[in-house]
């Protein structure tokens, strides 16, 4: 089966404590290893910015239970594809929360400072994401 890469963004329905969000790290990560499933949950307050990467039929698997999940809202695909590589070939799931990503890597993207400014553009949000995974790969941030 051809691997995919699915993005996509969602509104928190409550402010997501520290312990929220490594709840869903901590199940993302075991699910994710069993479907062999890699990629990047990015938290930024007013958004959740994700990509998963895999085989098709466990991405697209993971992502309808993920879009049926209540703690968050207005699930919208930003991009699908197919490509050559995994960007995330390391982590099962990578995390970065927007205290995390430096300023300055935000701006670049995104000129007004936030992260929901990149959503309605699919090119724009895979070049921040790709940054995000180069920090992360280069100890930057970390991934866990």
């Amino acid at each position: 089966m051809p691997m995919v890469q699915l993005v996509y963004s969602s509104q928190p329905t409550k402010q997501m404590a520290s312990r929220d969000l490594m709840e869903i790290l901590d199940v993302a990560r075991e699910r994710n290893q069993d479907a062999r499933i890699t990629g990047l949950l990015c938290y930024a307050g007013s958004h959740f910015l994700q990509v998963l990467e895999g085989e098709r039929k466990q991405v697209c698997e993971t992502f309808y239970r993920i879009a049926d999940d209540e703690r968050h809202s207005d699930v919208t695909i930003i991009d699908y594809n197919y490509p050559p590589e995994r960007l995330f070939t390391d982590w099962t799931m990578g995390y970065a929360g927007l205290g995390e990503i430096r300023r300055e890597l935000i701006r670049r993207h995104a000129p007004d400072g936030e992260v929901a400014s990149l959503l309605p553009d699919a090119g724009s949000v895979m070049a921040f994401v790709r940054d995000v995974a180069h920090e992360l790969s280069h100890g930057f941030l970390s991934p866990d």
